[in-house]
């Protein structure tokens, strides 16, 4: 019994001695608030790390610092701290913040601003009542002339002038500083609004314990949403002699609710949402296939099918040299840019230069009669996947001029990149069927039709041109179906895509015509699609 009651006052001993160190560390714990500093940001193409720095007095004790103007879009798995100094991180954690220095430096600058406005709405009421007094002055003056002399007439007009001239230039000054501050105004009344909206600013607090008061820069670095950049190029050509000049930048964006002023920028290749995890190979089963019975019209439809298209469809859902350095690993390139940039959060873009190249490259004009009535003039370039290119939209300036645009697919697996420089319009092309070559006969079995084409192109030019002309004609999928052709001398076929490909150089103001002809075969109880 006696033992008992000693164990059960040890107990609430023990319990009472944990209690109040619970409670005098909480009264002990100390908070210190401060905002960070961004330094550097690499930019992903759908995400950004943010690097800052935060200065900060740590005291003897444990700390709470609650480090304020954190992006809202923060994933909060992927925080890092550190520090300098002799204290321990024993954690942290990231909440939405209900104000921040940043709401509270808008808030005044608003105040100010109004007080301002309101101060030049008193002066402009001032001016006017002193301009209206002097109006009625002159008037006063104009009644009692009489008994004035011409030149003291003439003097009081001119002070008259000269008064109303210096309150008219006073007003042109308040009015002008009033429509600025009334710009800033709205500016400030459109960001405290992105603030408080979707751009809410979220705070990171950072539990530390130091034996002895330190002064400690911390180090984060975190991930962000609502950010990312996107590729695009120049290209231009002064001829087709001359080696094509790339210009490759990126427009950046950010919408995080937090500037990027003066930073470090990295542009990287990498895309952190891209799945990262190797797929793995199923047997793939095989089986025969058999129908289901047609259901009765007025039976309701299942909506199974549906969502399981819906499903699938889900799923497929100074020298540019001097100031970006390029550093690549097994998986990514990463464009250092060492000039500082500054990137609002308003989503607008930032044009990035990133690099420039001289490409030597081979001109060919080529027509595709099928689907065009002019030629295209074509860069090939080889070596390109030393570029690192990404797919990206290019502007195209030939000569001087600008022509347009095209894509540049930087993800082809093909040895040469082609790059598309805009149309030829000096050389026409004209392709028809001759509908009375045109057969359809019966044969057996089967029906036999036979197509032909003529195409006509024509140099409108002052110089001789070499072509390159690609033609086309239907591969069957289907051994019932028999295509019949023969290949005329100086073409290249490519059987798998039914491609034909011939050179000819045409003369200037001169004209070439070439037929093509070819037979299909199939059985007559078959409707052949795409024919």
């Amino acid at each position: 019994m006696q033992n008992a009651l000693s164990k059960k006052i040890m107990k609430n001993i023990v319990l009472s001695t944990l209690l109040s160190f619970v409670i005098l560390n909480a009264q002990s714990q100390q908070n210190l608030t401060t905002t960070s500093k961004i330094t550097k940001v690499t930019v992903f193409q759908s995400q950004a790390q943010i690097e800052a720095t935060a200065a900060a007095n740590i005291p003897a004790g444990r700390t709470m610092i609650v480090i304020e103007d954190i992006s809202s879009t923060t994933d909060v798995n992927s925080i890092q701290v550190r520090g300098t100094g002799d204290f321990m991180i024993i954690g942290t954690k990231l909440q939405r913040s209900l104000t921040s220095t940043r709401q509270t430096k808008y808030a005044n600058q608003l105040s100010t601003i109004t007080e301002r406005i309101d101060e030049i709405e008193m002066l402009l009421n001032v001016a006017k009542a002193e301009r209206n007094m002097i109006a009625k002055n002159a008037e006063d003056i104009k009644s009692e002339t009489d008994g004035l002399f011409t030149k003291d007439f003439l003097e009081m007009i001119d002070f008259t002038r000269k008064q109303l001239i210096e309150v008219g230039k006073r007003e042109l000054t308040l009015n002008k500083e009033k429509k600025e501050l009334l710009e800033k105004k709205q500016q400030l009344d459109r960001e405290i609004a992105q603030l408080g909206g979707n751009q809410q600013l979220s705070e990171i607090l950072i539990t530390v314990e130091a034996k002895k008061a330190v002064s400690s820069q911390i180090s984060l670095t975190y991930l962000v949403g609502n950010a990312g950049w996107n590729p695009t190029y120049d290209i231009r050509s002064a001829g087709v002699d001359k080696a094509i000049a790339l210009n490759y930048k990126a427009n950046v964006y950010q919408r995080t609710g937090v500037d990027w002023e003066n930073v470090k920028l990295s542009l990287s290749t990498t895309n952190p949402r891209m799945n990262q995890t190797k797929p793995e190979l199923y047997p793939q089963f095989l089986s025969i296939y058999t129908p289901q019975p047609v259901m009765a019209r007025n039976m309701k439809m299942s909506a199974a099918a549906p969502m399981a298209a819906a499903d699938a469809m889900e799923g497929e859902a100074m020298m540019l040299n001097e100031v970006v350095s390029v550093s690549e690993s097994t998986l990514s390139v990463n464009f250092n840019i060492e000039i500082p940039y500054s990137i609002s959060s308003s989503g607008n873009p930032e044009l990035v230069d990133i690099q420039s190249f001289d490409l030597p490259a081979e001109y060919n004009f080529i027509a595709v009669p099928k689907y065009a009535t002019n030629a295209f003039l074509v860069a090939n370039v080889k070596d390109w996947e030393k570029l690192n290119l990404l797919p990206g939209q290019a502007n195209i300036y030939f000569e001087g001029a600008y022509i347009g645009q095209t894509y540049l697919n930087g993800s082809i697996t093909e040895s040469e990149l082609k790059v598309s420089l805009g149309a030829a319009p000096k050389i026409i092309v004209e392709r028809k069927e001759l509908t009375n070559f045109k057969t359809k006969r019966i044969i057996g079995g089967n029906i036999k039709e036979e197509f032909v084409y003529e195409t006509t192109i024509r140099n409108t030019s002052n110089a001789a041109v070499s072509l390159i002309v690609e033609e086309q004609i239907p591969v069957s999928q289907d051994n019932r179906i028999e295509v019949s052709f023969e290949t005329p001398n100086g073409m290249e076929f490519e059987k798998e895509k039914g491609k034909l490909t011939y050179k000819i150089t045409i003369l200037p103001n001169q004209s070439v015509v070439k037929k093509l002809s070819y037979d299909v075969k199939y059985p007559k109880d078959l409707q052949i699609s795409n024919l």
